[in-house]
């Protein structure tokens, strides 16, 4: 795959990543009667923004230490975006949020999920990620 090709699954990452912290934050917003709840559902969207921004960042990796970055940025963002999804798992269980706002989040972490692991495997393969 081209560095080109590459760079577009990182922006199209970002973007979705983008749209799932903006999702977290209205949440955290609609939830303020569960303080706890809340700050967790801003921090893991948060944090899957920022992980995913700092993979962005490092590609392409210019040498050994770049590419551990790279790889622990990655897969940063896939724990993050599994915590947020695990929280909001527990919250629809609970009856505490409105179902059209837990279908929008879960498609939009499908969504990432998949580019993310496409990364990885670009990376993988591109960079030899694996043997880091």
């Amino acid at each position: 795959m081209a560095i080109r090709d590459l760079r577009s699954l990182f922006v199209l990452a970002h973007s979705l990543a983008h749209d799932i912290s903006e999702d977290a934050l209205e949440l955290e917003n609609r939830l303020a009667h569960l303080r706890f709840y809340a700050a967790q559902v801003g921090d893991a969207g948060i944090s899957t923004l920022a992980h995913v921004a700092s993979a962005s960042a490092l590609v392409p990796p210019v040498d050994l230490h770049a590419r551990v970055e790279l790889r622990t940025a990655l897969y940063g963002a896939l724990e993050a975006l599994d915590r947020l999804c695990l929280l909001v798992r527990r919250l629809h269980e609970r009856e505490q949020v409105d179902p059209a706002v837990i279908d929008r989040m879960r498609r939009h972490a499908e969504e990432l999920t998949a580019v993310i692991r496409a990364l990885i495997a670009e990376c993988n393969r591109s960079y030899g990620l694996r043997s880091v």
